[in-house]
């Protein structure tokens, strides 16, 4: 399994098991962030490593038990005006964590018209590092239903889209709309 097919099944595994979090409409920003990160602790414990929520300046960090490497290093973030000015510079730019084997950002509201600045301050800072940017996209952060994921590795960035829809009960759940594309790094189509 390449580092890219990885970081999809992360992907793909958050979207396609979003509705066991339980979140119903009713649900606050905060219940939001600790039942994702709380998902991506289980999972990263599920496949072997230490989980820690909030430890040295990282919302959750995975560490291999045998070798204490930093594996994972996942930030989280509801405000979508934080995502460019706080949320990338640390997961990107902070020296001491850039021995992570594997980037992750969940962005749970960004606007549209950031998309662009986002894929493009992760293309100049990423280096070689693989990064999953999985996105809600709306105008408001009620009206963010729509899901688009990145998976950053080497020159190639794989793109995916999806919705978040309410089923009968009022509880979210998520969906792919579409398969994974190639893309670009600077994250126009390739020609």
């Amino acid at each position: 399994m390449t580092t890219a097919d990885f970081l999809k099944r992360l992907c793909e595994g958050y979207v396609r098991n979003y509705r066991t979090l339980n979140l119903r409409t009713e649900a606050k920003p905060t219940d939001l962030t600790q039942r994702e990160l709380s998902f991506f602790a289980q999972l990263g414990e599920m496949l072997g490593f230490g989980a820690c929520l909030e430890a040295q300046r990282m919302d959750l960090s995975w560490h291999d038990l045998d070798t204490g490497e930093l594996v994972l290093h996942l930030e989280r973030e509801t405000e979508a005006g934080r995502v460019l000015s706080e949320t990338l510079r640390k997961l990107l730019r902070a020296e001491e964590l850039r021995q992570a084997r594997y980037l992750a950002a969940v962005l749970g509201w960004v606007r549209e018209e950031h998309l662009p600045a986002i894929k493009q301050t992760i293309a100049e800072e990423l280096g070689d590092r693989p990064l999953l940017l999985i996105a809600w996209v709306g105008p408001t952060k009620d009206e963010a239903k729509r899901l688009e994921a990145f998976v950053f590795s080497g020159s190639e960035v794989h793109a995916r889209l999806g919705k978040g829809e309410i089923d009968n009960a009022r509880y979210w759940y998520a969906m792919f709309l579409e398969e994974w594309k190639l893309e670009e790094a600077s994250g126009a189509a390739p020609a």
